[in-house]
């Protein structure tokens, strides 16, 4: 009823039904929108592939001690490490970005928690099915807690974005704001971690007697029956660790030192090392704590770990104990070095250890040194070339022209393995397969051990008497001086080539000759130039797999003087580096340089 002038009138009803009554309804709200629908296709195609890409993916090799002496190889490593993480967070995060979106948009806080709790539960599914195919170690704790993080940190931006935009540019603030934090505290451990002096202690001398009395106490032991009687009881300074360091550190273009001093099962370690790149800036690292190997099993507890003005806390520093330890026990070669080891203990201003003798030397020690001098694949293209080099020295015709047969074999067998490996491996590889052959067996030790007791029968009988321009002793020191140059530089490689010329010089010895010392200089030239790079070493596998002479690889030395006493070698010559020596060394380097296979 509406007044109108003081009356009433009744006006007519409006009868409301319904919101959609009178025109057509309103369509239903599309929850899943193009977003969520574009994710639920791309979620199993990216779940697919990080599967298969972590699957598939070779594992980087462990950084070698030959390795870490140089600077750019290291970089390398680093550089392929942090891509490595990377790409696999990356994987993890767009899984749980698309496990966000593929929902429904959320509306309330339960929604989003089934988000992170559907993302955890994929990343563990991966993570899992890995581990049954291939038992990989991303099921551990740390990558697997790691792997969580990275799918939540997608889910994350997955749920912000599927809020809308206000939430989304509120999480592009958060993310900036997270990465200048993050890059600032970088900047300042990285500020406080490298120092502008290096640690204040004296660095333990080390000459040649000395590495000769270390060798010869290292090759040496007291009975111990307590463990058996094949153990062994050796005890080492503190002073005679502190020149073994020297020693090891001495190799490489970075600068570095340490010493460490020992008490009752503790030990206190300090290094300093040079930082490439960043001049006057030092890493100085202090380790204390107690520690030792008692029949195999490896017992560390850290009390400090500093790198310059940054401790590390105790959670970090339980963490790198167990992560080494769990790293010793997955490798079959350092399993076996740490079960040879009877006991390892620290003393008062020593160390004491006990090993097995026959065990120490006939496999621990190769593996050890397979361990500090090679990549973990080195052993097994070793392996093989020495298998297909005993195979081949059943055709091999016998003559003057072995030492070529084999060197083309060697090479044709590396270009042919390098279609599916790297060239510069394979070369490496086939050089340490000719030295255990037709140069020394005891350079097996170099990568560890590659020669059973049928093979080594073979060897015998097939790849003898190989001469290099009618001398064995030639042939010896070519493939001997050649695996040496790949463990070090091509300097220390020539160094101890001289040295045992001068060896030769002592009573009783062969005396200085000139020729061998061109043998040895030619094998190094000949590793160097095989293994510089993988345009180089694939050159060298073409030019070594077609037609080539013994010109190629060693020029005539039969006219060069031998047998040079050390007397004459001082008196006419001048000694090492005297007028008539440099000039008989000119005349090598000539004769050398026209060798093609040696540039």
């Amino acid at each position: 009823m509406v007044a109108v002038g003081g009356r009433s009138e009744h006006a007519p009803a409006l009868l409301v039904t319904g919101a959609g009554e009178g025109r057509d309804p309103a369509p239903p709200v599309d929850r899943f929108g193009w977003r969520c629908r574009v994710a639920i296709v791309l979620l199993p195609l990216v779940i697919t592939a990080v599967f298969i890409g972590l699957l598939t993916r070779p594992a980087l090799p462990a950084p070698t001690f030959w390795g870490f002496q140089n600077t750019s190889e290291l970089v390398r490593w680093l550089v392929e490490l942090v891509s490595g993480v990377l790409v696999e967070a990356g994987g993890f995060a767009a899984v749980g970005l698309l496990t966000a979106l593929a929902l429904p948009r959320p509306r309330a806080l339960r929604a989003r928690l089934l988000r992170y709790l559907l993302c955890i539960v994929l990343v563990a599914a991966i993570a899992g099915a890995l581990h049954l195919v291939r038992r990989d170690a991303l099921l551990a704790p740390l990558p697997l807690m790691t792997a969580t993080l990275c799918g939540l940190f997608g889910a994350w931006i997955g749920v912000q974005v599927a809020r809308g935009r206000k939430p989304a540019r509120w999480m592009l603030r958060q993310l900036l704001a997270a990465l200048l934090v993050i890059g600032a505290g970088a900047l300042a451990l990285v500020h406080f971690a490298l120092v502008d002096e290096r640690l204040p202690f004296d660095v333990a001398p080390i000459r040649s007697e000395d590495k000769r009395r270390l060798v010869r106490q290292l090759r040496s032991g007291h009975y111990h029956p307590k463990f058996g009687v094949h153990a062994r009881r050796l005890l080492l300074a503190q002073d005679d660790v502190d020149r073994l360091l020297t020693w090891g550190l001495s190799i490489g273009d970075v600068p570095r030192r340490a010493r460490v001093r020992f008490d009752r099962r503790r030990f206190d370690l300090q290094a300093s090392f040079d930082v490439p790149f960043l001049t006057s800036r030092y890493a100085n690292v202090t380790v204390a704590g107690e520690g030792e190997v008692v029949r195999g099993v490896l017992d560390v507890e850290l009390d400090e770990l500093r790198i310059g003005a940054v401790p590390l806390p105790g959670f970090l520093r339980s963490q790198l104990v167990a992560w080494i330890i769990a790293t010793i026990q997955e490798d079959a070669d350092a399993r076996d070095v740490l079960a040879s080891i009877k006991l390892l203990r620290p003393q008062q201003g020593a160390v004491e250890l006990v090993y097995g003798r026959g065990q120490f030397g006939s496999r621990t020690l190769p593996n050890l040194l397979a361990r500090l001098g090679a990549h973990p694949d080195l052993l097994t293209a070793t392996r093989a070339h020495v298998r297909h080099l005993v195979d081949a020295g059943r055709e091999v015709p016998w003559g003057s022209q072995r030492f070529v047969h084999f060197v083309h074999a060697a090479f044709s067998e590396a270009e042919r393995r390098s279609k599916t490996s790297r060239p510069e491996l394979e070369n490496r590889a086939a050089i340490y397969a000719l030295a255990i052959l037709l140069g020394h067996h005891r350079v097996e030790f170099l990568v560890g051990p590659v020669l059973d007791r049928e093979l080594r029968r073979e060897a015998k009988r097939y790849t003898s008497r190989v001469r290099l321009r009618g001398r064995n002793d030639w042939t010896r020191h070519y493939w001997i001086s050649a695996a040496i140059a790949l463990l070090s530089s091509e300097a220390a490689s020539d160094a101890v080539g001289l040295l045992k010329e001068e060896l030769d010089a002592r009573i009783g010895g062969s005396g200085f000759s000139f020729s061998d010392l061109m043998a040895d200089r030619a094998g190094t030239m000949l590793a160097r130039a095989a293994t510089r790079d993988e345009a180089s070493a694939r050159a060298m596998q073409r030019r070594l797999s077609g037609k080539f002479t013994v010109d190629a690889l060693f020029p005539p030395a039969n006219d060069l003087p031998e047998g040079i006493t050390a007397r004459e070698l001082r008196t006419m010559y001048g000694g090492v580096g005297g007028p008539l020596y440099r000039a008989t060394e000119a005349i090598i380097e000539r004769r050398l340089a026209k060798c093609a296979a040696l540039r």
